[in-house]
């Protein structure tokens, strides 16, 4: 079983252990297009031109994406909400010349008009097109033991001479220090760089609280790191079993542990997990590790 696939049934784990799957009510009704409705070809060729943008693909490689593309609503809407329907959906399935796939959900939702309603790649749903992170967030004050302001813009001088081989003496930056929904579910914050050229947004970078590297992307460009390495603490402390640490924790939550076995395991994990909040202050309260530990005192 690949790295890629065990993260993503731990995915589909968390998501039914800590919010559970609530059917939905109403059913997906297909609506079949009119004479007057945008052009599938035409919709094809609007989403190939987003996702080339967001994504940093060639644009002659997009047009040949496979994608679906429909017009739909709700089996039940409101009055007050019938004349936001029907609307279009445009979900990419393939990406040539990457493997067929690309990491994430990448998907365009748009009035019948054809006007942009929300988008995803990367990470979770926007709805503008080229949002302003640091308007959206919260900002806030980094601890003594996080990277510093002066520190983040250091390292995006680096990475912008490593990574687009550009001069930083031309650009302005600033850095923001805040918690974003997109970025950890809004529980860990990053630092938010934007670096300008005659007061117009470049590019855009992103660092977690201790200064690692995320991510820094033209600025037009989707971000492709949400999530701050190393905050796993499974992961971390035990690299070669992780993943079967992680289904020992889901056991015990689940109830489907022994006692004795839930002790003995809490026992081992406690040690190693003291240890590891002394470096990683921002511990998610909503983290398989802290629930367990939390629910399991030793």
């Amino acid at each position: 079983m690949t790295l890629t696939m065990k993260r993503r049934i731990i995915t589909i784990l968390l998501g039914f252990c800590f919010i559970g799957i609530a059917a939905r009510a109403d059913q997906d009704v297909i609506i079949q297009p009119e004479k007057n409705d945008l052009k599938e070809s035409y919709l094809h060729e609007m989403a190939a031109q987003f996702f080339s943008e967001k994504c940093g693909i060639d644009m002659a490689l997009m047009k040949n994406a496979h994608m679906l593309i429909r017009l739909w609503q709700p089996d039940r809407i409101s009055k007050d909400e019938k004349e936001n329907w029907p609307q279009w959906q445009i979900i990419v399935q393939t990406f040539p010349g990457q493997n067929q796939q690309h990491e994430g959900g990448h998907v365009m939702n748009l009035t019948r008009n054809g006007e942009l309603i929300s988008w995803s790649a990367h990470g979770e749903e926007y709805y503008e097109k080229n949002p302003d992170i640091v308007q959206m967030g919260s900002l806030a004050e980094p601890l003594k033991t996080d990277a510093s302001a002066d520190d983040i813009i250091s390292h995006a001088k680096e990475d912008l001479i490593e990574l687009y081989h550009k001069n930083p003496s031309e650009y302005s930056f600033n850095a923001f220090f805040l918690y974003e929904d997109h970025f950890n579910w809004g529980k860990i914050p990053v630092w938010v760089v934007y670096v300008y050229e005659d007061n117009e947004l470049r590019w855009k970078g992103v660092y977690s609280y201790n200064g690692s590297y995320m991510d820094l992307v033209p600025a037009n460009q989707d971000f492709y790191c949400y999530q701050t390495p190393g905050e796993n603490f499974f992961e971390a402390y035990y690299p070669d079993s992780w993943y079967e640490e992680t289904l020992k924790a889901f056991c015990i939550m689940e109830g489907r542990s022994s006692q004795r076995e839930t002790q003995d395991t809490i026992r081992r994990w406690t040690a190693d997990y003291t240890q590891w909040k002394k470096t990683h202050p921002y511990t998610d309260e909503g983290s398989l590790i802290e629930m367990v530990m939390r629910s399991f005192p030793k």
